[in-house]
């Protein structure tokens, strides 16, 4: 992400996994991550914060960014010259994924999967969750997904209650669609769902522009827009 400045701030994820095997990340309690920038006047990327816990979505604030720390459910600033940091926004629902501007000067906040009672309690179970990767398939994992209900095999399926072939909407979910607006003390305000019996899950991010939020669903491989007018 480019500051007004022209600084370029950039995320590694994890040290240790590719994107792509981003729940072994979470599964293992990977906090490898690290923050970087580059000065405008360019040179080579300077490593600003480390053992971030999959940091994601970025969003410059002046001389700081805010950094959205996946696994550990919260929202970061850091201190762009010390990488000291505090925590703006924590116990969120969700795994934050990226953010991006609003049009007055808060921000969009994307949640690309749900917290759930099972998968909290699974990372907890230390001897359990080594058993799993090692002999489960990965699409079978108890574990926050892109997209679910579309595997017999799939977990929690008892927990997604169906009623006469309805999957309910507040039932748990492996995956979930959420979109949340922020102020410009990057607090919530309000939010945009698609729930549990929803298509539109896996948002990874989401871009204002000329009145229209576009927003970028993984799980339901498509780009939606919305109105922004409404709100």
């Amino acid at each position: 992400a480019y500051a007004d400045d022209g600084t370029l701030w950039l995320a590694n994820g994890s040290a240790e996994h590719a994107p792509s095997q981003w729940a072994a990340d979470l599964m293992k309690k990977g906090a490898s991550g690290s923050l970087w920038k580059r000065d405008a006047a360019g040179g080579d990327f300077r490593k600003v914060a480390g053992e971030i816990a999959f940091p994601y979505g970025l969003h410059p604030v002046g001389r700081d960014v805010l950094v959205c720390e996946s696994w550990r459910h919260q929202l970061v600033r850091f201190d762009g010259a010390t990488g000291s940091r505090s925590t703006v926004l924590t116990h969120l629902p969700g795994y934050p994924a990226r953010l991006s501007p609003s049009a007055d000067g808060g921000a969009w906040l994307t949640l690309f999967a749900p917290r759930n009672r099972l998968i909290e309690f699974v990372l907890q179970e230390t001897h359990y969750r080594q058993d799993m990767l090692s002999q489960v398939p990965p699409a079978y994992w108890i574990a926050p997904a892109l997209a679910s209900s579309r595997s017999f095999l799939e977990p929690l399926q008892c927990g997604g209650i169906r009623t006469m072939g309805i999957h309910k909407p507040w039932s748990p979910s492996r995956s979930y669609g959420l979109v949340v607006r922020l102020d410009q003390k990057m607090q919530p305000q309000f939010s945009l769902h698609s729930r549990a019996n929803g298509t539109r899950h896996g948002i990874c991010s989401v871009a204002e522009k000329d009145g229209l939020l576009f927003i970028a669903s993984r799980g339901g491989d498509c780009i939606l827009s919305v109105a922004t007018g409404g709100f």
